[in-house]
């Protein structure tokens, strides 16, 4: 017997009921991201534009999930560090999280930060489920002075 979980996802400024079937996890897994959540193909893109950088923001460099040419496993290992300016800190309050669904961006900060402490040097996750498909997600983080960095790391779940 299949038991279904609902949950309301604000998506564009209208809450969107979803559906998934419960699924066991492995320990430690957690969903990043529900399992039958519509996602953005990408437009048949293969990566997204970069973000436009202010001067001397924080960069975040991606040590995981590594750039690769081909679809990788979930789950999904996390693990950012983050590089202020000189003469500037990182604050990780201010660090944000958002996975390109249809229709928009989908804040999963908070699932995030339930598993992982954000420091200043970075985070690190491990156990992150998606589904199948294409996956693009937005990480921001600012600096005391209030400059903010962004990247977007796209990827392929098999």
């Amino acid at each position: 017997m299949k038991t279904e979980i609902s949950r309301r996802v604000a998506v564009g400024g209208a809450l969107v009921a979803l559906g998934a079937p419960a699924v066991a996890l492995a320990a430690g897994s957690f969903w990043l991201v529900p399992p039958n959540q519509k996602l953005d193909d990408f437009h048949g893109s293969a990566l997204p534009p970069a973000p436009q950088a202010e001067p001397d923001a924080p960069e975040i460099v991606v040590d995981s999930p590594k750039a690769s040419t081909g679809p990788i496993q979930a789950p999904v290992s996390i693990a950012l560090k983050f590089v202020p300016a000189t003469g500037a800190a990182i604050d990780p309050a201010a660090f944000k999280v958002a996975v390109r669904i249809l229709g928009g961006w989908m804040d999963v900060t908070s699932e995030i930060r339930k598993r992982a402490q954000v420091k200043a040097s970075g985070v690190q996750v491990a156990g992150a489920m998606l589904p199948k498909g294409k996956h693009r997600i937005r990480l921001q983080i600012k600096d005391d002075k209030g400059r903010l960095g962004e990247d977007i790391i796209a990827f392929e779940i098999a």
